[in-house]
């Protein structure tokens, strides 16, 4: 009987084990450096011992911020090839930024979030995993060097417009949201 217990102990941590992210933050600052004094500087500063932090991205023109992003993140940057716009992407949960896309000017012309817009994830955990993209700085493709142009690879290998990508995650996502409604409707009664 003793061993049983243990045993089911065990087994229900390695279960919870499996189910669950963890993650430590460090404070960090990364800056990417552009033509024309352009810089982004991505920041990361933990607070309550590291389980979360602040996020922002602010971009420069020398001296003078041209946009200040807080909760926005990217694990990469990728500036086109006139450098008019810069793509970021993420699969990572945290801080939650699937795509965003800025301007030289400093204006944000796109974002989606991994928790408002539900991606066709290959690997996904709980919190941290998700993987919605394949690419690598060189796969990305800025086509007439507009915002409609930018194409990638998802994470099939597939090459895909970044815009219709974005729009297919949003209808997920807003299915998803009337199907949430419906079920609380239906609990109500």
């Amino acid at each position: 009987m003793r061993i049983a217990t243990i045993f089911a102990f065990i087994a229900a941590g390695m279960a919870s084990l499996a189910l669950a992210d963890s993650w430590i933050l460090k404070p960090s600052t990364t800056v990417h450096k552009f033509k024309h004094g352009l810089q982004f500087e991505y920041s990361v500063d933990p607070i309550r011992g590291g389980g979360w932090a602040n996020f922002e991205v602010k971009i420069k023109n020398g001296a003078v911020v041209l946009g200040r992003y807080p909760g926005i993140g990217y694990e990469d940057l990728i500036a086109s090839p006139d450098e008019n716009l810069f793509l970021g992407l993420s699969n990572s949960g945290i801080p939650g930024t699937a795509v965003v896309v800025f301007s030289s000017d400093g204006h944000l012309l796109l974002l989606a979030r991994h928790d408002v817009v539900p991606f066709d994830y290959c690997d996904e955990s709980i919190t941290i995993i998700r993987t919605w993209h394949g690419s690598e700085k060189g796969d990305v493709r800025f086509e007439n060097e507009s915002l409609g142009g930018i194409s990638l690879l998802d994470c099939h290998g597939k090459r895909v417009k970044l815009l219709e990508i974005v729009a297919e995650a949003h209808s997920r996502g807003q299915k998803e949201y009337e199907e949430w409604k419906v079920r609380q409707e239906s609990s109500k009664k």
